[in-house]
């Protein structure tokens, strides 16, 4: 009877489940499964590794390389999607090998910068694109003894773009060589034909040292910006990579397309969401501007401010009502094609017209202008700042105190509702922008404050249940329906908006049993009732959740969220994706993240470890 006692338990701890007294809350977050007669506490998920893909770009020409498959899996002449609605970005080259007996022994980024370093048995490969010439040329660099690199080559899949391939080899001491190779093109839009061979020379003149300087540019970088003392060094591992995703997925000013300039696409490839959102590209620059990046920050703000906007002034659906946002605007209603054009995502449900990055625009242009105190710069974008956004979004506020419907933060395209966060992004903005025209004098503050007040307002009496929650939409009774409870909501106290930390704690204990996930880990999905991909766990959620907690003094559980992406990304490269999967907490969805990911840690840390 002894033998089966023990042998059960064995069995028991072996499946990571202990037999603990019923209860249905741990104070570490952790998940319980309920059985008929007890419960069992289901230990964290561990952090692993799911993700085999790393991504080098300068903003001008991207490559991915697959790390199971040894190659780099495409090169493509931008880091956008498209360039409007009618073309989209293609590779100039697949499959690119270098010829090579033995497999890898280790694939990383050299020092958390852009360079794919991947080491042989008796060579180090490193791959790149380069920030310090700041042209469209993809360097392969091999590092060896001289016989074995010079037997090196390339072998490569053409595509329809004509291709410019040419190699320089660099003799060494102690019999060691540097081989570099340069990988370019030419289309309609780069037509410079000896843009290898310009290179090669230049190359040839610097000695070859294009790989250190590469990593020198970086660090520099990393020395500029700001980071909190007190972080492991997982933790600033993973800030330095952010960093370094946040340079890589922002168009330089040596795009050829003029209105391409200064956007942060959502995510890098090859995760699918390499455009630009008025939402991640917001969340991408109160992230610089917590790390100190403000010349960054200042040319993503500078691109919204320029884009070429407002085409849905009026748009007529099929229920026959202009869902249009009605006057002159200039934030995007949703999003931008590579040409800097607005685009607006369509189904047969129409398009994205979003409310919520007006206020998201104005609350990312005054965190930059207070940190940076850059105020020649508000007050000449005042202009525009006022009458084609800050008004744009009092023109929009319903009877009921709340912005208008509109298609949301997770596009749900038209007819819409009023949802949760469109108001309290909407909120935020307005009483930031108030405030910071108080303190600088200028224009009408006050109606900009009246109407923040107003939003707040709504948002208590229409959207706030019994004094407890804040609901995802107005339209929401019943809390078994889709959407009744949104994640979203949590940014009216990321947001500091509302400052009621009795509310905050009921808010955050309901939507953490309501939108907690499986796994191991209490993390949180967007929406209730929602197919697979809302209902996974969403790490910018994780991350802002991290932000809201320390804005009520809950340090501890704030790191708890920091500490369980930072674990992940250690195993992965140091790339934070937009999902771990709900059951497994394995990445999932695009990866590697911009403003959900990269801009969002760089946030969250500061707060987690002030």
């Amino acid at each position: 009877m002894i033998f089966l006692r023990n042998l059960f338990l064995f069995i028991i701890l072996t499946l990571n489940s202990i037999v603990i007294a019923k209860t249905t809350f741990h104070p570490d977050g952790r998940n319980f499964i309920k059985s008929d007669n007890v419960d069992f506490i289901k230990l964290p998920s561990k952090p692993k590794k799911s993700f085999y893909k790393l991504v080098t770009t300068n903003g001008l020409i991207a490559a991915v390389y697959d790390e199971q498959k040894a190659y780099i899996e495409t090169i493509s002449p931008h880091i956008f999607k498209a360039y409007d609605s009618a073309n989209f970005v293609e590779p100039f080259l697949r499959n690119v090998a270098i010829t090579l007996n033995s497999k890898p022994l280790s694939t990383y980024y050299k020092d958390n910068t852009h360079v794919i370093t991947v080491k042989y048995p008796k060579v180090v490969v490193s791959y790149f694109a380069p920030f310090t010439t700041e042209n469209k040329i993809f360097y392969i660099i091999i590092d060896g003894a001289y016989t074995d690199v010079q037997a090196c080559s390339l072998s490569y899949q053409l595509q329809k773009t004509k291709v410019i391939i040419d190699s320089v080899l660099f003799k060494r001491s102690n019999n060691q060589a540097e081989k570099y190779f340069l990988l370019s093109y030419t289309d309609s839009l780069q037509t410079d034909n000896k843009i290898v061979a310009k290179a090669k020379l230049s190359l040839v003149k610097g000695g070859g040292h294009l790989l250190n300087d590469e990593i020198n540019f970086m660090k520099k970088v990393f020395a500029s910006a700001k980071m909190p003392k007190e972080i492991s060094q997982k933790q600033k591992a993973l800030l330095e990579q952010s960093i370094t995703v946040l340079k890589m997925s922002q168009v330089p000013q040596q795009e050829v397309l003029p209105y391409s300039r200064g956007q942060i696409i959502a995510s890098l490839p090859p995760g699918e969401w390499n455009i630009t959102w008025v939402r991640d590209n917001s969340y991408s620059i109160l992230g610089l501007d917590r790390l100190g990046l403000f010349k960054e920050a200042r040319r993503a703000l500078s691109f919204i401010l320029n884009a070429q906007s407002g085409h849905y002034v009026h748009y007529m659906f099929k229920d026959g009502k202009d869902y249009g946002i009605g006057v002159p605007y200039q934030v995007s209603v949703c999003r931008y094609f590579g040409d800097g054009k607005e685009e607006s995502d369509f189904n047969d449900d129409g398009p994205n017209i979003e409310i919520d990055g007006f206020g998201l625009t104005l609350l990312a242009m005054c965190d930059y202008v207070t940190r940076s105190g850059d105020s020649l710069f508000f007050k000449e974008n005042y202009p525009v700042l006022s009458s084609k956004i800050a008004d744009v979004i009092i023109h929009s506020i319903d009877s009921n105190n709340l912005i208008r419907i509109d298609s949301g933060p997770w596009e749900r395209h038209l007819p819409g509702k009023q949802f949760a966060y469109t108001s309290i992004s909407c909120a935020a903005g307005l009483r930031d922008f108030a405030s910071l025209s108080f303190r600088l004098n200028i224009g009408d503050f006050q109606k900009y404050r009246n109407a923040y007040k107003k939003l707040l307002d709504g948002i208590h009496s229409v959207l706030e249940v019994n004094n407890r929650f804040i609901k995802g939409n107005a339209a929401a009774v019943d809390s078994n329906s889709f959407g009744y409870f949104d994640c979203g909501t949590l940014e009216a106290f990321g947001f500091n908006l509302i400052p009621d930390k009795n509310l905050f704690r009921s808010h955050f204990n309901e939507y953490e049993s309501k939108l907690g996930v499986e796994g191991g880990i209490h993390g949180f999905s967007r929406v209730n009732k929602g197919d697979w991909y809302d209902t996974a766990e969403w790490i910018m959620l994780d991350l802002r959740a991290a932000s809201a907690l320390h804005n009520f003094g809950d340090q501890k559980k704030a790191r708890y969220f920091v500490n369980w992406v930072t674990d992940q990304a250690a195993l992965n490269f140091n790339l934070i994706p937009e999902l771990y999967d709900r059951k497994t907490s394995l990445y999932a969805g695009s990866v590697p993240m911009v403003g959900f990911g990269a801009g969002a840690y760089a946030i969250a840390l500061w707060d987690a470890y002030p």
